[in-house]
């Protein structure tokens, strides 16, 4: 006999005498559409934290940089006040 994974449903049992199919497929199949819908609004749930933390973290080294580029532009000013040369020219 030939069975659906994990659901012990048994494919000989889904057709009466005349061939025609019970409704006991159809609920099986609705049942694993209900479960499927259930986990992806679970995964658009958990998508949209990862999408608010990934543009925390985008944000905090887009910060990050402006202040390198910053103190990059600070020491080239105090270079030029103390006559130094520019080294990497």
């Amino acid at each position: 006999m030939t069975r659906l994974p994990d659901m012990g449903y048994n494919v000989r049992d889904a057709t009466l005498g005349n061939g025609l199919m019970t409704t006991a497929p159809t609920d099986l199949v609705l049942e694993m559409l209900r479960a499927i819908r259930g986990d992806l609004g679970h995964l658009k749930t958990d998508m949209v934290e990862v999408k608010e933390r990934l543009g925390l973290l985008e944000a905090g080294q887009a910060s990050i940089s402006r202040r390198i580029d910053r103190l990059g532009g600070d020491v080239e000013h105090a270079n030029r006040r103390l006559g130094l040369a520019d080294v990497t020219a």
